[in-house]
């Protein structure tokens, strides 16, 4: 079986009235149909950490304080539990409001974004990295995980089947806290993902953000791909 989660939001005042409740409904589904895999599809922590002394702060107490009792009472490992980053995993202290604005405002059409995937400028992706240092280092151990600064890919058999979970960053251009319309995925994005899961039996793919959030032609391009 595969559980989805969205919108865990780790804050500092962590609800542990909350939490013994939730391991006790996830021990019983285990108990009643063996949970296989984990989805957790973003926003992780609160606002890039708020009230943490820093974002990595935050996101090393989500594992610790999250992840790794539900793995040890459900007797899960780590790594499936498949991670993929929200707007609220952004760290928007690293975002030059001219810079990165001005980026945006040139990221208007398909053959530019995928110009901007291919050339991976750490400068421009600078609010995402955080996430992208935990990630990497959350599956460091992992020999079926496959992280870029953008998608992450992750194949797991399960009663005999290759499941694939393509993790697509819809939050690399989360700069505002309204982004309707404007938010980008990149169609490189997704066919680089494709290209690694291609041959599974299962494939799926796991983000943040509805499409109704992505600017039109991204809209158009992604579902043409996934949707």
């Amino acid at each position: 079986m595969v559980l989805i989660n969205s919108d865990k939001s780790e804050q500092k005042d962590f609800q542990y009235d909350l939490f013994p409740a939730l391991k006790k409904s996830l021990t019983q589904l285990n108990k009643d149909r063996k949970i296989d895999l984990i989805l957790l599809s973003g926003d992780l922590i609160d606002k890039r950490g708020r009230g943490f002394e820093n974002i990595d702060v935050a996101f090393n107490r989500f594992r610790k304080e999250f992840i790794l009792p539900i793995s040890e009472e459900l007797n899960i490992p780590e790594n499936l539990f498949i991670l993929t980053p929200g707007n609220h995993d952004v760290d928007r202290t690293k975002i030059n409001p001219n810079t990165d604005r001005g980026l945006k405002i040139n990221l208007q059409n398909t053959d530019v974004v995928n110009r901007e995937i291919e050339e991976n400028n750490p400068d421009n992706i600078r609010g995402i990295l955080s996430y992208k240092n935990f990630e990497r280092e959350f599956y460091k151990d992992s020999d079926n995980s496959i992280i870029t600064d953008f998608h992450s890919s992750h194949i797991i058999n399960i009663d005999g089947l290759r499941f694939s979970i393509s993790c697509i960053n819809s939050a690399w251009t989360c700069y505002e806290s309204d982004e309707t319309d404007r938010l980008i995925i990149g169609d490189r994005q997704i066919s680089n993902a494709y290209n690694e899961i291609k041959d599974c039996d299962v494939k799926i793919a796991l983000m943040h953000h509805h499409f109704d959030l992505l600017i039109k032609f991204d809209k158009r391009d992604v579902k043409n791909k996934i949707g």
